[in-house]
């Protein structure tokens, strides 16, 4: 009975540990992008993109009003007016500094 709260336990960690990330890439991109709205999309298990069983990971999207959906992040059109990889560029020190967190 121990193993199974135990496991519990460590699934609802990890399970607030990816929104809590979600959550500061949801404001390091809005502080980056100035969105209006943000997309979250998961993708879980092998189909869903990693090719890997029990694999999750998310996306975090910014969003404007106007735009129809994320395809200028994915087909190379942009209604960003900055180049993708100038927010990276302003973006990576952010993310980098909720890996010591």
């Amino acid at each position: 009975m121990a193993s199974a709260s135990s496991a519990r336990l460590a699934s609802c960690l990890k399970s607030r540990y990816l929104w809590e990330y979600a959550r500061h890439a949801v404001r390091i991109i809005a502080s980056t992008t100035q969105a209006q709205g943000h997309n979250l999309g998961i993708n879980l298990g092998k189909a869903a993109g990693a090719g890997v069983e029990e694999h999750l990971h998310m996306h975090a999207l910014p969003r404007w009003h106007g735009d129809t959906n994320f395809m200028h992040v994915v087909a190379g059109t942009s209604t960003v007016p900055v180049a993708l990889e100038l927010l990276w560029d302003r973006m990576r020190p952010l993310f980098k500094s909720l890996a010591g967190s």
